[in-house]
C-alpha cells in the first residue's frame, strides 16, 4: 500500500474507531485492480475505466475530475493536526528484497529553496518574488490545488535575514 494512503486509512481508522480499516482495503478481493501510477489513474478516470480513483487534490482540479476533499484530521495538510497524524503507521518494502519498515505518518507541505550558488541569482530571485506574490504565483499554486502557505514563512530569523531585501517582506519568521 502507498505510504500517504496507508496513513489516511490508518488515522481515518482511529477516528471512526475501526482499527482493522487499513487492513480490510488492503485485502482487496482478487480481481480488484491496482494502480500505482497517479498519470495512469487520471488518464483512466477521465477515459471511464475506472469509476474512481485515489490522488492527491491538484491531480483532481488541473484534469477538471470531480473529488472528495478529506478532513483536516486526516489530509495530512494542516500541521496543527500533525500529532495525530503520527499515530498513523503503515509497512512498506525496504531496500532489500523481503525486507519492510515501518513509516510514521506526518505533515506534508511542499517547501521552496535557492541554492547558494545558483547560476542566475537575479533570474532565482526575481522567481521566488514572483511565486511568493499573492497575485502571481500564489495564486496559480492555489488554481491547481496546491495552497500556499499564507503568509509564506521560514523556521528561524537568521534563515530570514539570508533573503533578498525584495523578499523579506514577502516571508514571516514562524519559530
Amino acid at each position: 500500500m502507498l505510504k500517504r494512503a496507508g496513513w489516511i486509512l490508518g488515522m481515518a481508522g482511529l477516528l471512526l474507531c475501526c482499527m482493522t480499516l487499513t487492513a480490510e482495503v488492503q485485502a482487496a478481493p482478487k480481481g480488484k485492480l491496482i494502480i500505482f501510477h497517479a498519470a495512469s489513474l487520471t488518464f483512466m478516470v477521465q477515459n471511464g475505466d475506472l469509476d474512481y480513483a485515489w490522488s492527491y487534490r491538484s491531480l483532481a482540479l488541473q484534469h477538471k475530475l470531480k473529488f472528495i476533499s478529506l478532513d483536516d484530521n486526516i489530509n495530512l495538510a494542516n500541521v496543527a493536526h500533525d500529532a495525530f497524524y503520527h499515530q498513523a503507521r503503515v509497512r512498506v518494502s525496504g531496500e532489500k528484497p523481503g525486507t519492510f519498515i515501518h513509516r510514521i505518518g506526518q505533515f506534508v507541505a511542499y517547501g521552496i529553496a535557492m541554492p547558494k550558488n545558483a547560476p542566475n541569482r537575479e533570474a532565482a530571485e526575481a522567481f521566488l518574488a514572483y511565486l511568493l506574490n499573492p497575485e502571481g504565483g500564489q495564486k496559480i499554486l492555489r488554481q491547481y490545488g496546491q495552497p500556499p502557505f499564507d503568509p509564506p514563512f521560514v523556521p528561524t530569523r537568521a534563515m530570514h535575514q539570508k533573503l533578498s531585501k525584495s523578499i523579506q517582506p514577502r516571508v514571516v519568521v514562524k519559530e
